[in-house]
């Protein structure tokens, strides 16, 4: 056998090797290399070094890149696959490409394995989601995997929860679990996948079905009317998650479905960042409500509202009617059986909290002994306003917002007063919990309404979990940490289940595989919430201590017990400050601790609970009964408390703080999704402008690596990725079968013939034979390839040889034809000199016998012609004799009437002069009178300019000397003005001065009092002290509007003195500009009349 044959030559060269001979052999090969714009760009290999490659940059000049650097290119990676697992040497650059190809190809959804790959095109596409014609052209035939779309993951979901039902058993739970960032497309997403499920139940109970998916999509618009808000990123992004449960009865029929809540973004409610909106809801109450309500419940427009117009963005987008939205709202209201008293008391809650939000508190006159004031930005609204629209009493609402009321270890109660920034803390507080509140009311309602029988029960159930993906954004705050604590929950579960699956196709196929390590991501999920120092932990526990949040503190303790113990996941800035690293499975993180401690506050004090919960709305009892029963809260695992108290502050911390609630919401999440089998769909958001057709490389590449697809990859690449069934691996391979294996492709002898290939070719460890595929390793296909490639070059070399050999034959026969033929035409060209000489002679011969006879003939004509000529010229000479005497008779009979004509013209001519004379001198006389005329016109014009510049003179002199007697009026006025404003001022400083003595005599008046007050408690006995003090206080509260009274009479007689002095300067202002107006017009009158005479004259 040749040395190129050999196998172990093969087996023994690496991945750098084999593209060294391939570009050998074959020339040059491709590459993937790093590119900063499109991250990965395919090149081919020019030159080839030991450990590195030689490819051409973009501007055509050679670049040399290690071989760690780049990866192999494959044919596979060309091919448009729907299902990109099945790629060769698959990797970040082939994964990344296809899907481009595919996106720029309308092909929006691609499957990597079980997981389902969905680009946002931002555009729609006709047909793409008409179920009707999808299930007429047979596709439930097929296998689903061969049609990549969001149906096709419902379908794989609900065949297996109808295929896994066993005899006496239950059927298996499924998920389908939805992710990706905002603006990528899931509630779209899920909307398909609902539709389907639905769309699949029996005919008998179809139009349950219809009944269900009306209701559903008519909660969808609830939901994110309530729930949904624009962002930098999305017009219309979910500020919640949400897993819906489709439950089915033991015949396959949908009998209801559920909507879980979790992590609604409370603290938009009262902060929302630059180019951001609030939730859909309170725009859509200000632009749809009829007047006469708005009038009722008070409201204008959102712009006059502190918490819809901190944004700077009032409308959501372009094609976006708010109004248009607020009627779907009601009627999707009215759908679920929300009667229209419900619906008011929604309004009236909505409006009441857009009043909260416009409240500000302040110590009236900067007096903080007085206590805070809470006032509006609407002077029309007031507390009792806000008040009847919460049903409560509005003195004790303004009482609770801004007193705390401290119980001590006796049980003695004590009022404390809070200052402005507690109040407005307690405000927000109260919107944040009133808003949660009506959320969680609504997806009870929605639950309720989407029950179709309370005597069926549902065996099994699919849920569709919409979940916001990893966010990294220019500022991350706490929302940030919880949204990718909870994706960190969710892509270890990913990770698990897309190593299980991986074993359970092994074993199907009885392999045997070692154990495969997958990136486990626990110890960020212990850093953010493992007790007893996970961050989550730490922050409540800071909450819980009573004291004004210091979230500087709060990182200390961080940076104190996870950054000095260096912990693999956290790490603190370089240059300090109030950020801190969380190195997240998606990557590194820099969160910002402003807020964290106020955001995560859930809390709302004793009093205003139950001042709320006894309101005289029934609908505001019903919420804040549901709110604190929290029968939406996931049970928390049994925990040993030391002591009562210590168990009650637990409790308390966990039933008030949003960390500890959204911790037991994932944790109930995750065990649910753990007891299901997932299925998965990642949506990706293609660039960030909503532009359709472009994609940023960048931006895929990041969120691939965000939501697990590479990790897939690389399990796959860990183990066997190349799976080939043994037909299609022989027929492939089949190059590599000789002898007697290639009897083995005649019999169809197919795993027989796989044995022969990868025994001869592979060694033990790079493949695997399983029942019905074989597996290889990553980078096994290469080998095999490069084998065929010698083979071939081998077999090409001799038939080279065979092709040389006959080619030089071939050349010796053509070269003895060329030669024969050669001769032939040397002796044709002898005898055809031959010819041509004696043809020249012969020719020779004819001309001189021809030149003879024409010689002869020529010299007897010559003599005939000179005879001929000869008597011509004799009557020519005779007649030239006759005409010569006939012209000179005719000269002298012309000459005598020549001299007659000469004689005439110049009679006539002299007569002509004469009268040109006459003429020349008469208009010679008018022109020297006209110039004298002229003269004499210049010297009457100079006369009066002259005396017309002596009257401008005197006129000029007259304005001069009134101008300055109008000056010296002014001035003197002026002066009277300086003196009346300084003895105004001097007039206000002595008032001014008086009125900061009074205060201060009042402030200390005012205190002496307070201190009595504190002293003395509320009984009987001092209300007859307390009532004279108020007297006392009424009377300097007369007098001080007496002298308001005093002090704005002064004001106005001041602003009135001021008010007439203005107008005499803006009076004597407008008469000079008059003055100046019309000697600029008679200047130009004057000037124009000049111009006329000058013209005139010039005339």
């Amino acid at each position: 056998m040749d040395d190129s044959h050999d196998p172990s030559r093969s087996r023994n060269l690496t991945i750098g090797e084999m593209i060294t001979e391939e570009a050998d052999s074959s020339g040059p090969t491709a590459v993937w290399i790093r590119d900063p714009t499109e991250v990965w760009r395919k090149v081919n290999v020019i030159k080839n070094l030991p450990d590195s490659v030689v490819v051409l940059d973009r501007k055509g000049e050679e670049e040399e890149l290690e071989l760690s650097s780049v990866h192999p290119w494959d044919p596979s990676h060309s091919l448009d696959l729907d299902d990109i697992s099945r790629l060769n040497n698959l990797h970040e650059a082939p994964l990344l490409h296809i899907l481009k190809r595919r996106f720029h190809s309308d092909k929006i959804y691609t499957f990597c394995g079980h997981v389902l790959l969905s680009v946002n095109p931002y555009k729609l596409f006709p047909n793409l989601y008409n179920l009707e014609d999808i299930l007429e052209s047979g596709w439930e035939d097929e296998d689903p995997e061969s049609y990549p779309h969001v149906y096709s993951v419902a379908r794989t979901a609900h065949e297996a929860m109808v295929s896994d039902k066993k005899d006496g058993e239950a059927k298996i739970n499924q998920s389908v679990i939805v992710s990706g960032e905002s603006g990528a497309g899931k509630t779209e997403a899920s909307k398909h996948v609902m539709r389907y499920l639905l769309r699949t139940s029996s005919s008998s109970e179809k139009a349950k079905g219809e009944e269900i998916q009306a209701k559903l999509m008519q909660s969808n618009v609830i939901l994110e009317a309530f729930g949904n808000a624009k962002t930098l990123r999305n017009d219309n992004s979910s500020r919640f998650g949400k897993y819906i449960r489709l439950k089915y009865d033991d015949s396959d029929h949908v009998v209801g479905a559920k909507t879980e809540h979790f992590l609604l973004e409370k603290s938009r409610l009262v902060h929302v960042e630059d180019g951001e909106r609030n939730y859909h809801s309170f725009y859509q109450l200000c632009a749809g409500l009829d007047e006469k309500t708005k009038e009722e419940l008070g409201l204008r427009n959102a712009a006059d509202y502190v918490a819809l117009s901190q944004g700077n963005v009032l409308v959501a987008a372009e094609d976006v009617d708010d109004s248009k939205e607020f009627d779907e709202t009601v009627k999707a209201l009215t759908i679920l059986k929300f009667s229209s008293e419900e619906q008011m008391d929604i309004f009236k809650l909505l409006a009441g909290l857009l009043h909260l939000g416009n409240c500000k508190a302040e110590y009236p006159d900067d007096d903080e002994d007085k206590g805070v004031e809470i006032s509006n930005h609407d002077d029309a609204v007031d507390i009792a306003k806000i008040a009847s629209l919460f049903g409560v009493d509005p003195t004790l609402l303004k009482n609770n917002v801004c007193v705390r009321m401290q119980t001590s270890g006796r049980g003695s109660t004590t009022a404390i007063p809070l200052n402005p920034e507690q109040t407005i803390n307690n405000i927000h507080a109260l919107i944040k919990y009133t808003y949660g509140s009506l959320f969680k009311h609504l997806v009870k309602k929605i639950n309720d309404a989407h029950e179709i029988s309370s005597n069926v029960s549902s065996s099994s159930f699919i849920g569709i979990l919409d979940i916001f993906g990893f966010e990294i954004m220019q500022l991350n705050s706490f929302e940030q940490l919880c949204i990718n604590f909870a994706n960190e929950m969710l892509q270890r579960q990913f990770n698990q289940q897309v190593f299980v699956l991986e074993k359970e196709r092994y074993a199907q196929e009885g392999l045997e595989v070692n154990a495969i390590a997958f990136q486990d991501n626990q110890p960020v999920i212990d850093l953010i919430s493992k007790k007893p120092e996970g961050l989550f932990i730490l922050l409540e526990e800071h909450g819980m201590m009573g004291r004004k949040p210091d979230n500087g503190a709060l990182l200390n303790v961080f940076h104190k017990k996870h950054g000095e113990a260096e912990h693999g996941n956290y790490s603190k800035p370089r240059f300090g400050g109030d950020e801190f690293i969380v190195k997240h499975f998606a990557g590194d993180v820099t969160y910002n601790i402003r807020g964290f401690i106020e955001k995560n506050n859930d809390s709302l004090n004793d009093q205003l609970l139950q001042l709320m919960g006894g309101s005289s709305s029934d609908f505001l009892k019903i919420i804040y009964s549901t709110e604190s029963s929290g029968e939406d809260l996931p049970k928390p695992p049994p925990t040993r408390a030391r002591g009562g108290s210590s168990a009650k502050m637990s409790k308390m911390a966990q039933r008030n703080t949003v960390s500890s609630t959204f911790r037991l919401q994932l944790e109930s999440l995750v065990a649910t999704l753990g007891s299901t089998e997932p299925h998965y769909i990642k949506c990706i958001k293609p660039n960030g402008v909503k532009l359709p057709g472009g994609m940023s490389n960048k931006m895929v590449v990041e969120q691939l690596r965000y939501s697990g697809v590479l990790e897939v990859v690389r399990i796959r690449r860990q183990g066997y990725p190349v799976r080939l069934k043994f037909d299609k691996f022989v027929k492939q391979f089949e190059v590599l079968l000789r002898g007697n294996g290639e009897i083995l492709v005649k019999d169809e002898r197919w795993k027989e013939g796989c044995q022969y290939v990868v025994e001869k070719w592979l060694e033990e460890e790079q493949y695997q034979m399983g029942t019905t595929k074989i597996f290889l390793r990553d980078g096994v296909l290469e080998e095999l390839h490069f084998a065929i490639k010698e083979f071939y070059s081998s077999m090409a070399i001799r038939i080279q040889s065979r092709f040389r050999g006959n080619q030089d034959k071939a050349s010796y026969a053509s070269t003895r034809a060329r030669l024969m033929m050669l001769q032939k035409f040397s002796r044709m060209a002898v005898k055809r000199r031959e010819y041509k000489a004696t043809q020249v002679k012969v020719a020779a011969m004819q001309k001189a016998m021809r030149g003879l006879i024409g010689r002869k003939k020529f010299k007897f004509r010559k003599e005939a012609i000179i005879e001929e000529r000869r008597r011509e010229a004799g009557a020519v000479k005779l007649q030239a004799l006759a005409r010569g005497k006939k012209g000179r008779a005719e000269v002298k009979a012309t000459k005598s009437a020549i001299v007659v004509q000469a004689v005439g013209r110049g009679l006539m001519e002299k007569k002509r002069w004469k009268k040109k004379k006459k003429v020349n001198e008469y208009l010679q006389g008018k022109a020297r009178q006209l110039k004298a005329k002229k003269v004499v016109g210049v010297l009457r014009r100079e006369k009066k300019e002259f005396e017309g510049a002596v009257i401008i003179g005197k006129r000029v002199r007259m304005l001069r000397a009134r101008k300055e007697a109008e000056k010296r009026r002014r001035k003197k006025k002026e002066n009277e003005a300086v003196v009346s404003i300084g003895s105004a001022w001097r007039m206000r400083k002595e008032r001014k001065k008086f009125k900061k003595v009074l205060k201060a005599v009042v402030g200390i008046q005012c205190g002496a009092r307070v201190m009595k007050a504190r002293g003395v408690l509320f009984s009987e006995r001092t209300k007859a002290r307390l009532k004279r003090e108020a007297e006392e206080r009424k009377a300097a509260s007369r007098m001080q509007g007496g002298w308001r009274m005093v002090k704005a009479k002064e004001e106005r007689k001041k602003r009135a003195e001021e008010r007439d002095f203005k107008k005499a300067v803006v009076a004597l202002q407008c008469r000079g500009r008059v003055k100046m107006a019309e000697r600029i017009v008679k200047k130009r009158k004057e000037d124009r009349d000049f111009k006329r005479a000058v013209v005139a004259l010039q005339c």
